[in-house]
């Protein structure tokens, strides 16, 4: 089955918030992946997105980039959000996106997941709409292999 496939299935399967906010896979490669969603599932009183939509698109974002690329390492993870923040830049008046990529930190964490059998990785999320960055997260994911 195709990455994105995949990836929309397990989403829909098991995040129902991410189902809700309808999600969707853009793009992935083994360093970055890109999520959408649309304005019309996560609009707020303003008729812009929801503050809480736009964290929750980033967190997702970088959660499902490690999942995934633990997916392709063979390494059988429990994998959680341990902390983030995030800082609105500007105002996200239509559908957006998360652009979320890893760096050679990556190797570290799988280093230490494999020696230690736990490991973080920390890792920026840029939201976008219409091209222009609305939204920055910094997230922590923690990662303890499964016995």
């Amino acid at each position: 089955m195709p990455k994105l496939q995949y990836l929309q299935d397990f989403l829909d399967n098991n995040i129902p918030l991410a189902r809700s906010m309808g999600i969707r896979p853009v793009s992935y490669s083994d360093t970055r992946l890109v999520l959408s969603a649309p304005l019309a599932a996560n609009t707020n009183h303003h008729a812009t997105a929801f503050g809480g939509s736009i964290a929750t698109l980033g967190i997702v974002a970088g959660w499902a980039l490690v999942h995934l690329r633990l997916l392709d390492a063979q390494l059988a993870a429990k994998l959680v959000i341990q902390k983030t923040s995030c800082e609105f830049i500007a105002p996200t008046t239509a559908d957006f996106e998360a652009h979320c990529q890893v760096d050679a930190r990556w190797d570290v964490f799988q280093r230490e997941l494999n020696q230690n059998g736990k490991a973080r990785l920390e890792l920026t999320t840029d939201i976008l709409c219409a091209g222009q960055i609305t939204a920055k997260l910094e997230s922590s994911y923690a990662a303890l292999l499964k016995k």
